[in-house]
């Protein structure tokens, strides 16, 4: 070979050499204004969480799992539990404390039954589990997750707000628009619809991004899989803005990065026994009818 000859090696070989050879770059301190498209030195971690304490994903009673087992059981109502209320309260053996979605969870509670699966007596002082209470349907501090959609929006300016949108870090493009959807299969008939996205059947495993009137007409929706990492880094601007899941709004300003995936549970949905998703679309949308007569 030639002494002008490129050396190559294997790319397994590559990687080991730059996992294993440290690379000293300098750093700087500088202002956070001009730290756009820099890469920290060190990692950084959020100074609150979001939720701020462990709280209920839906109305029903909070109890103690190990209790719950081998159903039906019937416990004492000893409290109630409402959203944006603090409470300070324990449970005991043998009691059940009414809670609504959003709600802390009281002390020595860990596990949350639905409403649906709740027998109530007449008095409302005893409750009957028909199944087993379940501990997922507790949404963990700094966890936070919605079944339809996720929505950045635009609040207190009428400028748009500019969006950088990454899938498994590679960058797709950047969002001018009054917002940005992230929608479920389930959310998929709802704000992201009206915004012009895709209906999707229930049992598909995608996620639609829907941009809310974008200022570059060629952004459409666009359809990914489940499985992906989005990330969303809002540029910094001077007014504040909306990130809302499902019904739960929460507002931010600045600079801000936002990462969205799928959650490693699963939840069940009721529906009738004739249930028929596209029937149900027939009727809602009008599909198929002549509305001129």
């Amino acid at each position: 070979m030639g002494s002008e000859t490129p050396y190559f090696i294997p790319i397994d070989e590559a990687v080991e050499i730059s996992k294993t050879r440290k690379i000293n770059v300098p750093t700087e301190t500088i202002s956070i204004d001009k730290a756009y498209r820099r890469i920290l030195s060190e990692s950084l971690q959020s100074l609150t969480n979001d939720p701020p304490f462990d709280n209920s994903a839906m109305d029903g009673f909070a109890a103690i799992h190990s209790e719950t087992k081998n159903p039906p059981k019937t416990f004492n109502i000893s409290n109630t539990v409402e959203a944006g209320n603090k409470f300070d309260n324990s449970i005991n053996p043998g009691e059940a404390i009414r809670i609504m979605t959003g709600a802390p969870i009281p002390k020595g509670a860990d596990s949350i039954i639905p409403i649906e699966l709740c027998e109530l007596d007449e008095a409302n002082q005893t409750v009957t589990f028909i199944q087993e209470s379940k501990p997922h349907f507790i949404r963990k501090k700094g966890e936070n997750f919605a079944l339809n959609e996720i929505s950045v929006i635009k609040k207190d300016s009428s400028s748009m707000i500019k969006i950088h949108c990454y899938i498994d870090n590679k960058f797709i493009c950047t969002y001018w628009s009054d917002g940005l959807i992230i929608s479920t299969p389930t959310g998929s008939t709802g704000y992201s619809l009206s915004c012009g996205g895709p209906i999707l059947t229930p049992d598909t495993n995608n996620l639609i991004i829907t941009p809310i009137s974008p200022h570059n007409l060629g952004l459409r929706s666009i359809i990914i899989s489940d499985s992906s990492k989005i990330k969303l880094q809002i540029e910094n601007q001077k007014f504040n803005f909306l990130v809302s899941m499902d019904s739960r709004s929460y507002t931010f300003k600045g600079e801000q990065t936002f990462i969205i995936e799928k959650s490693k549970f699963e939840i069940n949905l009721i529906h009738p026994n004739n249930f028929d998703f596209f029937e149900t679309l027939r009727k809602k949308l009008n599909w198929g009818l002549d509305l001129r007569n």
